[in-house]
């Protein structure tokens, strides 16, 4: 059948809500059309009512970042004992088919005090008296697929430093030794701020591919928590007709692969990311040959937004760009990417739709952008914006300038598909120099940040066009 895997896996996921394995009942991922209901008098507040597909963005981005090859990155946040690190045990449990024991065992508990040996590898004092041989003996954190860093922010960023490479490409040094670790999810467990805990690093950061905020489950919830009897729920937990085979997770991870983008969506993507990385006041164009491929945060080397935004042409409430101090980097817009094929997939799309982008939006960039000053004032209920709020924020406000821009991506695409044309023979290079310059002036005339993106890819494009015809 097209979507049985699709199905088994929402079985999973509803098996552990239903059952009080883990309960926190909500839908903040919902696709197609819905019903809003207001839910104070004021008309403040209000909830979206899902009449199609709707999720529960925690266990559903669990699932996704458990299904990636080879490893999926995801750090979850929220305050104490709301079960971050026991979703992500269960999720991993069903689809990967380990008892729990040995996930729990292979856990690393964080803590201040702990040392690379006690949570990497250790030399075997054996092998090296006797033999002067340094033998590494793995923790078993490395080897079991299951990678947990529970409580990560309960390290100071010196030693969480240990697991930059682990997050991002899968492997820790030890001494000389680069330890691999076995193909599987990563995840981290965070608690908000408190006394006990450091602030995470932005690099470290950036290596997770997404992230995600735990409420507090509301009093419904916490009865039928409270209601559930430990022995009952440890005995579901070992129901074979929910669980995955390796055949079947190679089978998901190569259809997700396959997964294609409509236009539109890709279109989006390239929007988005340039709308939020874009700043004017990075470059000097008059003393830069290229002053565009500088003109985004990046490029910031001392200042950031807001505080160089003053007098900027694009410095406005309807801007996205004065909205973060930092960017999207490459690791965040990969994300994107992966994490929109892993949703069109699971929602049995025949092509990732802007829809599915904007609901991996938030949960790609909540944890890699920081709000300016601009930004938390247009919030009315907390001195700071949410992570999440401010993605959605932006999302909204890209939304009306992203219909303004269609004409900008149509005549690049003019360019690119005469330029093609010409190449397969079925259009004389002179045809493409007219085109060029046509879209050229096009572009020049609308007033979007994204322009400033594609000018990088024209110079490139130009300078091919030129070499090669002669024109």
């Amino acid at each position: 059948m097209a979507m049985e895997y699709q199905q088994k896996l929402e079985a999973i996921m509803e098996h552990i809500q239903e059952t009080g394995l883990w309960t926190n009942t909500f839908s903040d991922v919902i696709i197609g059309s819905y019903k809003t209901l207001p839910a104070d008098a004021g008309n403040h507040i209000s909830i979206d009512l899902p009449e199609e597909q709707h999720y529960n963005t925690i266990p559903l981005f669990t699932m996704l970042t458990a299904l990636q090859r080879p490893h999926g990155s995801m750090l979850i946040q929220g305050a104490p004992g709301i079960g971050k690190t026991t979703i992500a045990e269960y999720i991993s449990h069903f689809i990967f088919d380990i008892p729990t024991d040995h996930i729990y065992d292979s856990t690393i508990y964080c803590h201040p005090e702990l040392t690379q040996e006690q949570m990497i590898a250790r030399l075997c004092t054996a092998s090296l008296l006797k033999e002067g041989v340094e033998k590494i003996i793995e923790r078993s954190f490395i080897p079991c697929p299951i990678h947990m860093l529970d409580e990560i922010n309960r390290l100071p960023p010196d030693k969480t430093s240990i697991f930059y490479q682990a997050v991002d490409r899968g492997f820790v040094k030890y001494m000389d030794h680069r330890l691999i670790l076995e193909p599987g999810p990563i995840f981290g467990t965070a608690n908000y701020n408190d006394g006990g805990n450091f602030d995470m690093t932005p690099p470290f950061l950036d290596r997770f591919e997404v992230s995600v905020g735990v409420p507090s489950p509301n009093a419904i919830d916490l009865e039928f928590i409270t209601d559930a009897d430990d022995e009952d729920v440890k005995r579901l937990i070992v129901k074979d007709e929910f669980k995955l085979t390796k055949k079947d997770r190679d089978n998901i991870w190569e259809q997700m692969k396959a997964m294609k983008f409509s236009k539109e969506a890709r279109n989006y993507i390239h929007y988005f990311a340039s709308q939020v990385n874009f700043c004017m006041r990075a470059a000097s164009p008059k003393y830069s040959p290229c002053a565009p491929a500088f003109m985004n945060k990046g490029s910031c080397e001392t200042q950031k937004p807001d505080r160089i935004c003053h007098d900027c042409h694009y410095h406005n409430d309807s801007s996205v760009c004065n909205k973060t101090e930092n960017e999207l980097s490459v690791r965040g817009v990969k994300a994107i990417y992966k994490y929109s094929k892993a949703l069109g997939w699971f929602l049995g799309q025949d092509e990732v739709t802007i829809e599915t982008v904007k609901n991996v939006l938030p949960y790609v960039a909540r944890h890699r952008l920081k709000a300016t000053p601009s930004a938390d004032n247009q919030c009315t209920t907390t001195a700071k914006l949410p992570k999440t709020a401010l993605v959605n924020m932006l999302i909204e406000k890209a939304e009306d300038s992203f219909n303004r821009a269609t004409p900008i991506f149509e005549s690049y695409g003019s360019i690119i598909n005469a330029f093609e044309k010409v190449e397969k023979g079925e259009m004389k290079p002179a045809e493409l120099k007219k085109v060029e310059e046509h879209g050229q002036e096009e572009i020049s005339q609308h007033d979007d940040p994204v322009k400033f993106a594609l000018a990088c890819w024209m110079q490139r494009l130009h300078h091919y066009i030129k070499s090669k015809y002669k024109i």
